[in-house]
């Protein structure tokens, strides 16, 4: 498997780019933000079936995607988001979520190790799982135009 990344280093990177594709950068800096997908969500907010970026649309949205098969999530990356809900609780312009994208470790990265990840964590915002349509890799990292998680 892929070595995973601490957080802070990957916002660094999607946010400076890497300058490794001279095709098209990774990320969407600049750009309206895609649409999520996940086959599965919990803790969504009451009458919503999915996370949906345009509900939200000028708040701060704050999209934390993971892999439950890399420890450094558990390490840093959870904590990291837990504190920054708990500081950002009562804010009304500011929403969170987090994702679960699958490009490999499919047999590991379930839902269930998701909603486990997130609640070892004492994380109670939207939690989703994306598999990608078909049991192929995550179609929200397709359209953030990534190569890997976050």
């Amino acid at each position: 498997m892929a070595r995973c990344l601490p957080i802070s280093l990957c916002i660094v990177f999607a946010s400076l780019g890497n300058g490794l594709s001279a095709v098209r950068p990774p990320g969407i800096l600049a750009q309206q933000v895609p649409q999520v997908w996940a086959q599965a969500w919990r803790n969504l907010p009451a009458g919503e079936g999915m996370f949906d970026v345009q509900v939200h649309r000028g708040k701060v949205m704050v999209l934390f995607f993971f892999q439950s098969w890399c420890p450094g999530y558990h390490r840093r990356g959870f904590p990291a988001l837990a504190a920054t809900v708990a500081r950002y609780r009562d804010a009304q312009d500011v929403v969170f979520a987090a994702m679960q994208t699958v490009f490999e470790g499919f047999l590991v990265d379930t839902p269930e190790t998701a909603w486990s990840s997130a609640a070892q964590s004492g994380l109670q915002i939207s939690i989703g799982h994306d598999l990608g349509p078909k049991g192929t890799r995550s179609l929200t990292m397709k359209r953030f135009h990534r190569g890997g998680t976050p």
